[in-house]
Order: C-alpha cells, then sequence, then structure tokens
C-alpha cells in the first residue's frame, strides 16, 4: 500500500475498534485485521445491518458526486431527506425519516464525514452549507471500481450513470409531488419570501421537520436543470426522461408555481421561460424546453412520442422576458443552433423532422441558414448542410421567400469559417448571382443585417463590426472563390437586390432555385 493509504487503513481499523463494545471483540479484531485497505472497505459495508443497506448506498452515491453540485445548496438537512425519499413518487413520508442526521454518520461509519445539524442554530446559513462528503478519495474510487463488482460487497457498486439516473429521479418526482405550501411557502416568489421561507421562527412545531424539507427543496429548485443536463449527457433514460416531461407539462395545476421558483433561483431568471400557452402548443412547448435546457437526448425522446412535431416549425412568443424584447419569439431548431446540440440537428434532418418550407419569424431565414449562422463548430456546420443537402434540402432557396441565403450568411461571417463553409455551398450548387430580400447595412450591429447584398457585394465591404480588421487575404480569398463559382461583378446593384435577382435568374434560367 502507498504510505497515504496505509494511514488511511490505520485510521479505519481504529474507528471499528471504538465501536466495539467488549473487550473479547476487540481481541478478536486485532487478531483478524483486513491485509489491504478494500479488504478493510468490504468488511465495513458487509458489517452495515440489512435494514439499512439501501441508506448507506443512497447515501455514498449522493456524496460520489460533489463536483455535480456545485453552487447549490446539498448539506446534511437536505441528505437526511434524500436518502429515505422513495424516489418513485417523490413522497416524502415523515415516518420514515432517520430520527436524527447522526444515525447516517452512524450507518455509513469511518465512510463518510457527516456533520450533525443543528436546527435549533439561528444561522441558517451555516446550517445550510453543512455538507456531508466521502472521508476519502479511497472510498469513491473502491465504490466504482471493479474490484468491488467481483466481491461480496457487490450491492454497493455505483457508476455515474446510475448515481445521475437515482439523484434525478429522486428530484424530479420530488418537485412533483412536494407542495412546498405545506412548510410554509407562498406563491410569492421574491428573494425576501424565499429567505422567510428557509428561516421558520425558532420553537415552531415540526421545526426539524420544516427545515429539512426547505433544504431539499432549495436544492432540488435550484439544481435540477443542471443534474438533468448531466443526466441527459451521460445518455439518459426513458423512465427519468418520462418525469422530465411531466415535470416541464405546462398544464399541469401546480407548473406555474414550479417555473417562477425556479426562474428565482436562477441566477439569470431563466430556468424555464414563460411562453404563451394555447390549447394547442402544450407539446411544442416541452420541446422548447428540452433545447432551451440543453437536453438533446431527452428532446428525441420527446420527438419519438410526438410524430406530427417538427424542430423548427413551434414559434412560440415570450413573456415576461425581464427587459430583454417584447416580442421574443423562440423556435427549437435555432435554440438547438444556438447551443450547438449537433446530434439532435442530426437526427431531426435523418428523420425528416425539419420543416424547409418554414423560416424564422424574426430574421427570415431557412434552416441550412440558420446552421450557417451558428456559432458551432466549423466542422459540424460542414457536416450538417451536407446532410442536409443529401436528404434533399436545396442550398438556393427561393430569393423572394428569405431575407438571406445560407450564401450571404456564410460570406458575411468571419474567417477562417467564411471560406470553408462558402467553398462547400459553392461546390453544392450555390448561386452566388442571388440575394434575399435583407438589406446591408454597415452600421447596424445585427450580424443578419451585414449580409445584405449579392455575396459578392458583402465579400467586398468590411462584413462585421466585431471583425473590422479581418486579413484582406482571406477577403480575396472569398472573392476569388466566388468568381470561380460564375459570381459576375456586372450584376451589383446595392440599391435594388429585386433587379439583381431577375438579372440573375434570366441569365440563368437552369439554376434549380427550388425553396429549401
Amino acid at each position: 500500500m502507498l504510505i497515504l493509504n496505509r494511514f488511511r487503513w490505520v485510521a479505519c481499523q481504529l474507528d471499528i475498534l471504538r465501536r466495539l463494545t467488549t473487550e473479547a471483540a476487540i481481541y478478536e479484531a486485532l487478531g483478524n485485521l483486513p491485509k489491504t485497505l478494500d479488504e478493510t472497505y468490504e468488511r465495513i459495508l458487509l458489517g452495515i445491518p440489512e435494514c439499512n443497506r439501501q441508506f448507506a448506498k443512497r447515501a455514498l452515491q449522493w456524496m460520489s458526486y460533489p463536483d455535480r453540485l456545485n453552487g447549490t445548496y446539498f448539506s446534511s438537512a437536505a441528505l437526511a431527506a434524500a436518502v429515505t425519499m422513495p424516489c418513485r413518487d417523490g413522497d416524502l413520508r415523515w415516518e420514515n425519516q432517520l430520527l436524527d442526521i447522526s444515525d447516517l454518520q452512524d450507518i455509513c461509519t469511518c465512510l463518510a464525514e457527516i456533520p450533525e445539524v443543528g436546527y435549533e442554530d439561528d444561522d441558517l446559513y451555516f446550517l445550510y452549507n453543512k455538507k456531508g462528503r466521502l472521508s476519502h478519495y479511497t472510498v469513491k474510487e473502491f465504490l466504482i471500481s471493479d474490484r468491488i463488482q467481483q466481491g461480496p460487497a457487490s450491492y454497493f457498486h455505483i457508476s455515474q450513470k446510475s448515481t445521475l439516473s437515482l439523484l434525478a429521479e429522486t428530484v424530479i418526482g420530488f418537485l412533483l409531488h412536494f407542495d412546498p405550501v405545506d412548510i410554509g411557502y407562498s406563491s410569492d416568489t421574491s428573494k425576501e419570501a424565499w429567505h422567510r421561507f428557509q428561516r421558520p421562527a425558532k420553537g415552531s412545531e415540526n421545526r426539524t421537520r420544516i427545515l429539512t424539507l426547505s433544504a431539499f427543496y432549495a436544492f432540488s429548485i435550484g439544481g435540477w436543470p443542471k443534474l438533468v443536463k448531466n443526466f441527459d449527457d451521460e445518455g439518459g433514460g426513458q423512465e427519468v426522461f418520462g418525469l422530465l416531461f411531466d415535470l416541464l407539462d405546462p398544464r399541469r395545476p401546480d407548473f406555474e408555481q414550479f417555473r417562477d421558483s425556479s426562474n428565482t433561483a436562477a441566477d439569470d431568471h431563466t430556468a424555464v421561460p414563460d411562453w404563451m400557452l394555447d390549447e394547442s402548443n402544450w407539446a411544442k412547448i416541452i420541446l422548447l424546453s428540452l433545447v432551451f435546457l440543453g437536453l438533446p437526448r431527452a428532446a428525441i425522446e420527446w420527438l419519438k412520442r410526438n410524430n406530427s412535431l417538427k424542430l423548427n416549425n413551434p414559434y412560440i412568443k415570450r413573456q415576461n422576458t425581464y427587459g430583454i424584447r417584447d416580442d421574443y419569439i423562440d423556435c427549437p431548431f435555432l435554440l438547438a443552433c444556438d447551443r450547438g446540440l449537433v446530434d439532435l440537428i442530426r437526427y431531426c434532418i435523418v428523420e425528416g423532422r425539419v420543416d424547409y418550407d418554414n423560416r424564422d419569424e424574426d430574421d427570415n431565414v431557412c434552416p441550412m441558414g440558420l446552421i450557417v449562422g451558428s456559432d458551432m463548430p466549423t466542422s459540424d456546420i460542414c457536416d450538417l448542410v451536407q446532410l442536409m443537402v443529401s436528404f434533399g434540402a436545396k442550398v438556393n432557396p427561393v430569393p423572394d421567400h428569405v431575407a438571406f441565403t445560407p450564401l450571404q450568411i456564410a460570406v458575411g461571417w468571419h474567417a477562417p469559417r467564411r471560406i470553408s463553409v462558402t467553398r462547400l455551398l459553392l461546390q453544392c450548387g450555390a448561386d452566388p448571382n442571388v440575394r434575399g430580400l435583407g438589406e446591408w447595412n454597415s452600421d447596424t450591429s445585427r450580424f443578419w443585417d451585414s449580409c445584405g447584398g449579392l455575396p459578392f457585394e458583402v465579400a467586398r465591404n468590411e462584413l462585421r463590426p466585431r471583425h473590422p480588421k479581418e486579413d484582406k487575404s482571406i477577403q480575396q480569398e472569398v472573392i476569388d472563390l466566388l468568381l470561380q463559382f460564375g459570381a459576375r461583378e456586372e450584376l451589383l446593384d446595392t440599391s435594388s437586390g429585386e433587379s439583381s435577382n431577375q438579372d440573375a435568374m434570366e441569365t440563368d434560367s437552369d439554376l434549380d432555385l427550388t425553396d429549401s
């Protein structure tokens, strides 16, 4: 054993010995000491009474991933509620709770350090920040290893995915079924009301119960977005996704309270935006929420359960945008591009879940244009464009139907993306002599408005305000590309895009301008 592990081995033996109550038991233990740290941990786990093993395993799972819980308040008080909660229905029965948090320390013995909670302590900040943790890094290393799986303590083996599944299922089930009003929470979602909720009167009835539940509720309402994101990143699961769909259903009676409380707990007030609900768009709002939260696997599962949905046909207006814009309209496809959810976009292209006749209502840009104008890596943009073309999308939308063509957007983007994406679009048949209806505006801060004009004109002008000193050689390379693929300088007409398009179409009548 390493020297540090030897010290850890000694500490565990001393902890085991101090729990023995007779001299004979102590001598017997000294005569049968485990040889390794693994064997020590195995004996400790097997020594946990059968009735307490589920509590011990849940506690070890909750404490195994403290890095997953940063930024939220997962205290010992919250842990006391979490480990005894039936995660299937989120029903926390008070009669099933541990009599005291110190009971959990006794169950986990030297594997964990769980500070006692002073429920009569007036310092609530101190109370909510008393966090339980595994007592040594070797505990987690043993619990996730293959070694424990091959021995008699295999029940206690944990994995990242199974742990995240437990955490997500417990939190979502709790939020679905728990009514915070029962422990003094009001419909007032202000920060002041939140602090009053977390600080019940000293000596009030069931103060311990209220503090325990409020600690877990504070963790759950503030931490669930990150928790489900981590779960989705690990591959997700249909059962937990089903609970998540119920949680995000805007038709359920407690949804508004859940949404407002989540937004109050979020730093930017937008954990779940307030989209305008009508009788027919609830499924679209759930899809929007999943994409907004950055959950591609959950969104794919929701699309599979709702065959009529397209990724880019629900455009829904937000309410209460906290001063962003009064006319803010969201679309899952645009959000997916913004968040770089490549797998979701790829799935929708392959499965025919993209409506190519639909346009971005804010800027009148076709789906391929939204991909080209996103901040996704250049390689992902090129892969998605090629995939779209292979599944029948056209790179030349009807010019009178869009503000900007994909080629206009590609040419107006910053280096080095301009070259790679522009070349790909031209190779796929993009017409360098066609423009949309949008006008070029060099003074605007909006990217789309800097894409107006024929692609050749866009390439020739100063393009983006945030890139005023772009390498002129790159600019010239883009211009040379356009000329190589047939761009005609004589068509330049900054005052009338309509006449330019008409001249180009009369000359190149064989070009396929089918709407993408």
